[in-house]
């Protein structure tokens, strides 16, 4: 397990709660098992990338795009999604993401409440099991079986 992994349940009635809401701001089908990546407002992270010339951010995050859909086709049980907190103080790798989704506050609120550096990521199984890995700025949680 790595340092900054959590591993726990939620009820059955939360992680319902969780798949809808999922499915309504994602507009996607939901499969079986959930794999979110969550960046928080005002997050420092990956700032100093901001400094390149745009055509330079635009590789970056399709390269970013590219890994999560190649994981995506071998793994069609799983729905992935990058979604960022409310708010305008992003870098330029989250804000310019055309695949990263804007939370209305519910994720923020019930699911992702301790902020981390990084961002945190969360794998939510179908029985309701989830675990999260804090600071999660590699996206890592794609490597867990």
């Amino acid at each position: 397990m790595i340092n900054n992994q959590l591993s726990r349940t939620f009820t059955r009635l939360k992680a319902d709660s969780i798949r809808n809401y999922l499915a309504q701001i994602s507009n996607e089908k939901i499969q079986d098992t959930i794999i979110v990546k969550y960046e928080f407002n005002k997050e420092t992270c990956w700032n100093v990338l901001d400094e390149q010339s745009d055509q330079y951010i635009a590789r970056v995050i399709q390269s970013a795009n590219d890994y999560t859909e190649r994981y995506q086709n071998i793994h069609t049980n799983v729905t992935i999604l990058r979604i960022r907190e409310s708010g305008n103080n992003f870098n330029k790798l989250v804000f310019r993401n055309p695949k990263v989704i804007v939370d209305g506050g519910y994720l923020r609120q019930n699911v992702f409440v301790k902020r981390a550096t990084c961002g945190t990521s969360m794998k939510l199984y179908p029985d309701g099991r989830y675990e999260f890995i804090l600071s999660d700025s590699h996206f890592k949680i794609l490597e867990l079986k």
